[in-house]
C-alpha cells in the first residue's frame, strides 16, 4: 500500500500556493481525485480535456478569487470561486499541493453551485 505524500511546504500560504498551482499544471503534475469525473458533464469536458480545461483555469484565477475552504471532507486545501471567461459562468475549483514537486491534486472542478 502506498504512504499518502505529505503536503507541501509551500501550501500553507494561499498567494505562495496559487502560484505553486499555475507552475505545476503548466509542467503536467496534477491528479485528479476520481470524482471530479462525475462533473464533467456539466462542463461539457471528455476526461482527456481536462488537463487543458485547467490549465486555462490557472491562468484565469486570481488571488482575489480565493474562498476559505470551511468543514472540507478533504484533506486541507485551497478553494477559488471566479468569473471564468473559457466556461462563460462562474466556476469553483478546488486543489491541494502534494509531495516534493509538487503535485496538484484536484478534488473540485465545477460551475460554482455552493
Amino acid at each position: 500500500m502506498r504512504r499518502p505524500r505529505r503536503k507541501h511546504p509551500d501550501a500553507g500560504r494561499a498567494e505562495t500556493a496559487l502560484g505553486r498551482f499555475l507552475l505545476a499544471v503548466e509542467k503536467g503534475y496534477v491528479e485528479l481525485h476520481p470524482r471530479i469525473q462525475d462533473r464533467l458533464h456539466e462542463l461539457d469536458l471528455a476526461l482527456g480535456e481536462v488537463m487543458a480545461a485547467v490549465l486555462d483555469a490557472a491562468r484565469e484565477i486570481r488571488m482575489s478569487d480565493s474562498r476559505p475552504v470551511k468543514e472540507s471532507w478533504d484533506p486541507p486545501s485551497h478553494a477559488f470561486v471566479w468569473d471564468s471567461a473559457r466556461f462563460r459562468r462562474k466556476m469553483y475549483l478546488k486543489f491541494r499541493l502534494e509531495g516534493k514537486r509538487p503535485t496538484v491534486v484536484l478534488y473540485s472542478f465545477h460551475p460554482a453551485d455552493y
